[in-house]
């Protein structure tokens, strides 16, 4: 076992670990398609790729060093954007998203965007606006029990989300779209199952 694999495992088994990963790995190449399905009926025609490890959710031990974003979306108009997308049910309460600060700051060196969809709709977080979640003055950076046990991670209120990065053009809240919207639904005992813990 890697010293990387050991730390993402925390305290969980093995195999809760493992299936985790895959069960996450399954539901961000869903919200992928719904993404790229929206993109399409809103006049922004794109592709998705996997960009992470490969998109299966296999353990690739060698590979557990890669933390690039989830996705990768060409559009037509020749922008490639990735996306890191956040499916973990225990970082959205309805009163705050949290998020990792190691992930954060990888999004950020990537200049990717991250991704937190719901069944309704998403939120799409730029660098500017994971740059001022790692700003220290604003939140604190601290383990959350409820979250992780292994690593720093960010709380960010609802409120401050939608008063003082919405507001300022660095985060987004987008309603799917009909086609989009019909795609979460068709695939929401997948994208919103209960995690396995033990």
């Amino acid at each position: 076992m890697s010293a990387s694999y050991e730390f993402r495992k925390g305290d969980r088994p093995a195999e809760v670990c493992n299936h985790n990963i895959q069960d996450f790995t399954e539901r961000e190449h869903y919200f992928g398609i719904a993404l790229r399905i929206y993109f399409n009926e809103s006049g922004e025609p794109c592709k998705v790729h996997d960009h992470g490890v490969d998109g299966t959710g296999t353990i690739i031990f060698d590979k557990l060093s890669c933390y690039d974003a989830d996705k990768l979306f060409e559009f037509t108009n020749g922008v490639k954007q990735a996306i890191e997308i956040k499916t973990a049910i225990e970082a959205c309460d309805g009163n705050f998203f949290t998020f990792k600060v190691f992930c954060l700051e990888q999004c950020i060196r990537e200049d990717a965007w991250v991704c937190v969809p719901r069944r309704r709709w998403f939120y799409l977080f730029t660098p500017d606006a994971l740059k001022k979640m790692l700003d220290k003055k604003l939140f604190e950076q601290r383990i959350y029990h409820d979250f992780s046990d292994n690593d720093k991670a960010v709380r960010i209120s609802m409120e401050y989300i939608h008063y003082n990065m919405i507001s300022d053009g660095i985060a987004f809240r987008r309603n799917w779209g009909p086609e989009s919207q019909k795609y979460v639904y068709d695939n929401v005992d997948i994208l919103f199952r209960e995690k396995k813990t033990k």
